[in-house]
């Protein structure tokens, strides 16, 4: 039987810092589950999901001083409570494959409970996660939750979203055709670029464009 997807029901979850982030930037950013009034039994599961496509980089459980550290911490009323934190490279259906799962165990958590996934933890040495490399607006982390461990997830209405957005100018590109018959007009793209290859919205340059050899009107 579906359960009620209501967020009083199931629960809410943020982002913190939740401002744009630069296509390739290394940083740590928390999520931050609030159970709802279902609560969250025993060997229950919560996902957090990213797309296939996304690049972001894969999370690691082991050494706290390295790169792509990640952590899960309760705020429970329930001391015995405890939460394992794991990664599931296809634990969902497409395109949500790649799941950071949280497993709720030796406990349950009470209505008003806070799961907080911290994907670059840096607390203990680790220079944090390097974001995707590809500009995106509204990037999401999709939340999905099976309160009653039956395996069936249902996501959150307004999970979690990050603008990934193009870092200073790196270079200028230019694109135009390699053949060009005499008389025929053509177009040239020039583009800036970020260290990525992302387009550079902060680029406030001026460019100029000069042809050597041959004479070229309306350059």
């Amino acid at each position: 039987m579906p359960i009620n997807t209501e967020p009083r029901y199931v629960g809410r979850a943020w982002i913190t810092p939740a401002g744009p982030v630069v296509a390739g930037a290394t940083g740590s950013w928390t999520i931050t589950y609030e159970v709802g009034l279902y609560g969250y039994d025993e060997f229950a599961r919560l996902k957090i999901a990213c797309r296939f496509a996304s690049d972001w980089a894969t999370p690691q459980f082991t050494d706290p001083t390295a790169a792509n550290y990640a952590t899960v911490r309760l705020e429970s009323r329930s001391s015995t409570t405890v939460a394992h934190l794991s990664w599931e490279p296809r634990g969902y259906i497409r395109p949500w494959f790649k799941c950071l799962v949280v497993s709720i165990r030796d406990g349950s958590l009470h209505p008003g409970d806070r799961v907080h996934v911290t994907i670059g933890d840096q607390s203990r040495g680790s220079r944090g996660s390097r974001a995707q490399t590809f500009r995106e607006r509204g990037c999401e982390w999709r939340v999905l939750v099976d309160p009653f461990g039956t395996e069936l997830y249902s996501p959150l209405a307004g999970s979690p979203t990050l603008d990934i957005v193009g870092g200073d100018f790196h270079r200028l590109v230019v694109v135009a055709p390699t053949t060009v018959r005499p008389g025929e007009p053509f177009e040239a793209l020039v583009k800036a670029e970020y260290v990525w290859g992302n387009p550079c919205e902060r680029f406030t340059g001026h460019v100029a464009l000069d042809a050597r050899g041959a004479p070229i009107a309306g350059l």
